[in-house]
């Protein structure tokens, strides 16, 4: 008979003190229904970060659902393992802590490296989220650094952090923060220690080499996230290290859509019209209108009214970052552009133009060329 392990993988709640009673919700119909439907077949929980968005206060109804959540999930589990990794320190920072009363349920907070035989023969490996000055000689007991181990450490390993192919994620989505003193770990170093790794911190679902995979967050919190949201599970075969992962989608995740002014304004229209355009469209919705038409009086004038009308909307942005630039976009080239001047460059290839952007926005992220070369060639997924 094969023996088989079979754990639900969750990360980047980002509970906060504004939408915890939505995230419980989702949280209720997406998965606590389904662990417990089939909880005889689930072998534990993994919540690999940043279940926390912010600080919260002890007596605050938000700190009150982030524990129903756990204690919902660990009575469910009825001592079958539950584990839950730190992530950015500006998001979950030690709140976690509060959950350690379940401890003698099979509950466990992590909040340094560490290894642990989670059943018998499956040996994994902790990594949440830490910020050593030389990595190298931090994880050099845990991690095949150097390639010089014939078979693999472990054989899973759960994370919360940076992984060389996805650094540029940050750079893209608004609700990514990257601490620079955070490491960024080489995906060759985690592919040589384990033959999966199952990690948090990266809003969209991603995986590299179809070994290493990033759940994604639970919920949609931010513009940009337009990719699908849920959790993943990760089956594991004890007898041959083989395994699948596979992704649920969450359903009730909201939409945050970001649409061009010139696909829903008309600058014939009176500015009631376009309001009512406006307001039929945000319905049901989070709405971010980015500004794609030139500025000119009446233009200008809209928008302040628009503005005004829908300050008090939390499901509308208004995105004036290009209205200034639009104007004499030849003559008054800001400093931005300046220093992405390179781009344009045809002599440079690819790799030199990522290699140089990086530079810039991340000088904490050191890729080669050859690395950054490696990595846009390869297919993500």
């Amino acid at each position: 008979m094969k023996r088989k392990i079979k754990l639900y993988c969750l990360s980047d709640f980002h509970l906060n003190n504004l939408l915890y009673s939505r995230l419980y919700t989702e949280l209720e119909e997406t998965f606590l229904k389904k662990l417990k439907k089939n909880i005889k077949n689930i072998d534990g929980i993994m919540i690999l970060g940043d279940f926390f968005d912010e600080k919260i206060s002890v007596d605050s109804q938000a700190a009150y659902i982030a524990i129903k959540i756990i204690t919902e999930m660990v009575e469910i589990l009825d001592g079958k393992p539950l584990r839950i990794l730190k992530g950015t320190k500006t998001h979950d920072f030690n709140q976690n802590n509060i959950f350690r009363f379940l401890e003698k349920k099979n509950l466990k907070v992590i909040n340094v490296v560490e290894e642990e035989e989670l059943f018998p023969d499956y040996n994994v490996l902790y990594m949440p989220e830490e910020y050593p000055e030389n990595w190298k000689e931090y994880y050099a007991n845990f991690l095949d650094i150097d390639n010089k181990n014939e078979s693999f450490m472990y054989d899973t390993i759960f994370m919360h952090g940076m992984v060389d192919f996805a650094a540029h994620i940050s750079l893209v989505l608004e609700s990514e923060k990257f601490i620079k003193s955070a490491v960024v770990f080489p995906s060759k170093v985690l592919l040589d220690t384990a033959p999966v790794t199952v990690a948090g911190h990266i809003h969209q679902a991603y995986k590299y080499k179809k070994r290493i995979f990033y759940c994604g967050s639970f919920s949609r919190f931010a513009y940009g996230e337009e990719g699908p949201k849920g959790y993943g599970i990760l089956d594991y075969n004890l007898d041959t290290s083989e395994f699948n992962f596979e992704r649920v989608k969450n359903i009730y995740a909201p939409n945050y859509d970001t649409i061009k002014l010139s696909e829903i304004y008309e600058e014939k229209k009176s500015i009631d019209e376009n309001i009512l355009e406006i307001e039929e469209y945000i319905e049901g919705r989070n709405l971010r209108l980015k500004i794609d038409l030139s500025p000119n009086e009446k233009l200008q004038s809209d928008l302040s009214v628009i503005r005004e009308y829908f300050s008090s909307n939390k499901n509308f942005k208004l995105d004036r970052t290009n209205l200034f630039n639009l104007k004499d976009e030849e003559d008054n080239k800001n400093e931005d552009e300046e220093k992405f001047d390179y781009v344009k460059d045809k002599s440079l290839n690819l790799e030199d133009i990522i290699c140089k952007f990086i530079a810039v926005q991340q000088p904490n992220v050191k890729l080669t060329k050859e690395e950054i070369l490696n990595i846009i060639t390869k297919t993500i997924v």
